[in-house]
């Protein structure tokens, strides 16, 4: 997903303050993270490809502990 952020001419108005930025960057982060990536898996251990934080693999979680990436086996 690519979006966008088309600047106003209205510099008063919300689209154009830092706050807004900010905003609109932690929905695009939380979104990505929605998208499932493929789990590196490494003698019965399982490393997050976001965080390369690891766990045991049995359990097999639908998402990662540390960072909260869907991760795909």
């Amino acid at each position: 997903m690519n979006y966008k952020i088309i600047d106003c001419s209205n510099d008063n108005t919300i689209f154009n303050t830092k706050k807004w930025i900010e905003f609109t960057d932690e929905v695009k982060d939380a979104l990505e993270k929605q998208i499932p990536k493929q789990v590196n898996i490494e003698n019965d251990f399982i490393w997050c490809p976001v965080c390369e934080r690891g766990g045991n693999g049995w359990d097999k979680p639908k998402y990662c502990l540390n960072c909260g990436q869907v991760l795909k086996y």
